[in-house]
C-alpha cells in the first residue's frame, strides 16, 4: 500500500474535495498486473494467522488489489489499519444487514458518519459497504434492514460515494431504494438476479459482482449471466473467506483463487485472460470515478 502514486479526481461535498485513488495508475504496478478482488472480508478473524501470506500469495499469481468491505462499526479501525498495512488493500466501510438487529440505528450511523468524515481524504477508501437487505433469512427483522440501507444510502447520497450491496431475494427492493436515494454508482455484490434484473442495475450505473458461485456446474442461470452480460458491467470477486469456488467447496475462501475464476470467466466467455484483464481493470477503474 506504501509508496502509492495517484490520478486524482475529485468528489466535491460542499466546499470539500476529496481525492480518490486511480488503482491503475501507481507504483504498485496494478495497471501491468491483473485481477482486482472486488469483494474481500480481509479482517476476518480465520485469517488473523495467516494474513500475510495469504495476501503474498494472491500477489503473486496476479491478485493486485483487493476491496475489503466492513461490517460492523467495531471493525471500521481494524479495516482502517489493515489497509495502510498491505499493499494493494482498499476499504470500504458498512452496516451489514445480518449485522443491525443488536444495533441502535442513530448510534451506529453516527459512527459510520465519523468513520466517513475521518476517512474522507484517504487515498484508500472507497465508499460505503458492506450494506443492503436480505430477504433470505427470517431471523432479521425486514423493516430494520430498511431503516439500516436507507439511512446509509443517504450517507452515500450526500458524500458522493459508490455503495457495495449485499442483496438475497432483495433485487427489485434494493433497485427501489436506489433509484429513490438517486444512487448512480456501485456494485451488486454476488448478483444472482435475473436478466432483466441485471438489466436494470446496469441502466442504474452499477457493476455486477461474479465470484466462486459461477464456477459449479449446476449454476445454470449464473453461468449464462456471466457469458451472455455485457463485460463492461461485470467485475470479479472472491468474497473470502465465504463463497468459495467449486474446487474449494466448503473450504475456506481466499483471493489467491481469483486468478482461477477468472480464467473459468474467459473460457466460458471465449476470450483470453489478458482480454478479460483489460477490459475488468476499465470496470473498476470506472466504478471510481
Amino acid at each position: 500500500m506504501k509508496n502509492l502514486s495517484f490520478i486524482a479526481f475529485y468528489l466535491c461535498r460542499w466546499h470539500t474535495v476529496r481525492v480518490l485513488p486511480s488503482l491503475y495508475d501507481c507504483t504498485e504496478n496494478l495497471k501491468n498486473t491483473m485481477w482486482t478482488d472486488t469483494h474481500t472480508h480481509f479482517d476476518a478473524d480465520i485469517f488473523a494467522k495467516t494474513r500475510q501470506h495469504d495476501w503474498q500469495k494472491a500477489q503473486a499469481l496476479g491478485v493486485s488489489a483487493q476491496f475489503m468491505m466492513g461490517v460492523v462499526p467495531c471493525h471500521f479501525a481494524k479495516i482502517e489499519k489493515l489497509a495502510e498495512e498491505f499493499t494493494g488493500t482498499f476499504f470500504a466501510l458498512g452496516i451489514h444487514p445480518m449485522y443491525v438487529m443488536p444495533m441502535n440505528l442513530p448510534q451506529a450511523i453516527t459512527q459510520l458518519k465519523q468513520a466517513i468524515e475521518r476517512n474522507v481524504h484517504n487515498p484508500r477508501f472507497l465508499g460505503i459497504g458492506e450494506i443492503g437487505l436480505d430477504g433470505f433469512v427470517d431471523t432479521v427483522d425486514w423493516h430494520k434492514q430498511v431503516d439500516f440501507f436507507t439511512a446509509q444510502l443517504k450517507l452515500a447520497r450526500d458524500y458522493h460515494l459508490p455503495v457495495f450491496m449485499h442483496i438475497r431475494k432483495a433485487q427489485d427492493a434494493i433497485l427501489k431504494y436506489c433509484k429513490r436515494f438517486q444512487i448512480q454508482r456501485g456494485i451488486a455484490h454476488a448478483f444472482n438476479g435475473s436478466e432483466q434484473q441485471a438489466g436494470r442495475y446496469i441502466e442504474q450505473g452499477f457493476k455486477l459482482g461474479f465470484g466462486g458461485a459461477f464456477t459449479f456446474t449446476r449454476a445454470k442461470n449464473l453461468r449464462r449471466l456471466a457469458k451472455t452480460l455485457p463485460l463492461a458491467c461485470i467485475v470479479l470477486e472472491t468474497d473470502c473467506p465465504d463463497m468459495p469456488p467449486a474446487w474449494a467447496y466448503r473450504q475456506t475462501n481466499y483471493s489467491y483463487h481469483l486468478p482461477r475464476i477468472a480464467e473459468q470467466l474467459a473460457n466460458l466467455r471465449g476470450i483470453t485472460p489478458h482480454a478479460l484483464a483489460k477490459q475488468l481493470q476499465q470496470n473498476s477503474k470506472v466504478l471510481l470515478q
